[in-house]
């Protein structure tokens, strides 16, 4: 059965957020995170500050859930 699209996007954005937070924690600025990641300014600085697609503070349920499809797709 195929996933949605709206949720491949989501998952898309979920796997950058995470290592839009990696790449900052090792010294890239949000300029160089968005060019290398393809990701706007705007979702720089939600991905950095652990925000969802539509802005909201993820819930510690959801980052559960992407810890475990982070630790299935590894």
């Amino acid at each position: 059965m195929r996933r949605p699209l709206i949720i491949r996007i989501a998952s898309l954005y979920r796997r950058r957020a995470a290592t839009a937070r990696v790449m900052a924690a090792h010294g890239y600025g949000p300029a160089d995170i968005g060019r290398l990641l393809r990701l706007s300014p705007g979702r720089v600085v939600d991905a950095l500050a652990g925000r969802a697609e539509n802005g909201r503070l993820w819930s510690e349920q959801e980052r559960s859930a992407f810890r475990a499809e982070m630790r299935r797709a590894a």
